[in-house]
């Protein structure tokens, strides 16, 4: 019938005219940079929280090898001279924040 008609195309020209009016270069990115950010999330999410628990583990060794290294070098340790392969002055600056001595 012509009425329903008529009305389904006012409502096409009302919604064509709106989408016309959105700023889509603002719009897009943020769109799809979230969008990105949940399917990353969602794929990667469980995978990286195990890498980033094994990471933090490696450097609190490194840390507590390091720590022992310096004791050592010092002679605060028994007479039990281990080689150090970790540099002894380290910068904390290459440490994740929470692993610094600052905090």
């Amino acid at each position: 019938d012509a009425a329903s008609t008529l009305w389904l195309y006012l409502l096409l020209l009302a919604t064509a005219g709106v989408w016309a009016l959105i700023p889509w270069a603002a719009v897009l990115p943020f769109v799809f940079r979230w969008s990105a950010r949940l399917v990353g999330a969602a794929m990667l999410g469980p995978h990286m929280y195990w890498v980033g628990k094994r990471v933090d583990q490696e450097v609190a060794r490194e840390v507590a090898k390091e720590a022992a290294c310096e004791a050592d070098q010092a002679g605060e340790t028994s007479d039990d001279h281990r080689t150090c392969d970790v540099a002894p002055n380290r910068d904390e600056q290459d440490l994740p924040p929470r692993l610094t001595s600052q905090q």
